[in-house]
């Protein structure tokens, strides 16, 4: 917890408004690095004034990132793994094989019927994330 907020907890000098996204994003940031849950749900109440509360919900935001494959005759395994290592903020090597979470063949060939100008999209899962495949080339990795 920054010295900031502990000041303020113990009953310091308030933080100007300014400060106060900085100061939650310092806490929720250490809290998450020092392995504490920081999603859930919680009730402020300050002591002796029940007039003035509030309802706290802190939640993931499930990003999406799209990307272009440079070519659509052939399934994009490639363009696949620079997405979601783009999405990961890793190398592609970081990643796990793409054949270890999915018949890649299958996909080759729904793929295929969709570059043959068959509208649509192949959805599948990939090192935790949801991935779309769609026939002009488009990418899009969420979660």
């Amino acid at each position: 917890m920054s010295e900031d907020i502990e000041k303020h907890a113990s009953g310091g000098d308030a933080r100007p408004e300014g400060n106060f996204h900085e100061a939650l994003q310092e806490l929720l940031i250490s809290a998450h690095e020092n392995g504490i849950d920081v999603t859930g749900g919680w009730q402020i109440v300050p002591e002796g004034d029940t007039a003035l509360a509030w309802d706290v919900e802190i939640t993931q935001l499930a990003r999406e990132t799209t990307h272009q494959s440079p070519t659509t005759d052939r399934f994009p395994i490639d363009s696949i793994l620079t997405a979601v290592a783009s999405h990961e903020g890793v190398e592609k090597t970081e990643l796990p094989p793409l054949q270890d979470s999915i018949d890649v063949e299958s996909l080759e060939t729904m793929f295929d019927d969709l570059a043959d100008g068959q509208p649509g999209e192949v959805t599948f899962y990939y090192s935790g994330h949801r991935v779309t495949v769609y026939g002009d080339g488009r990418i899009t990795v969420e979660g």
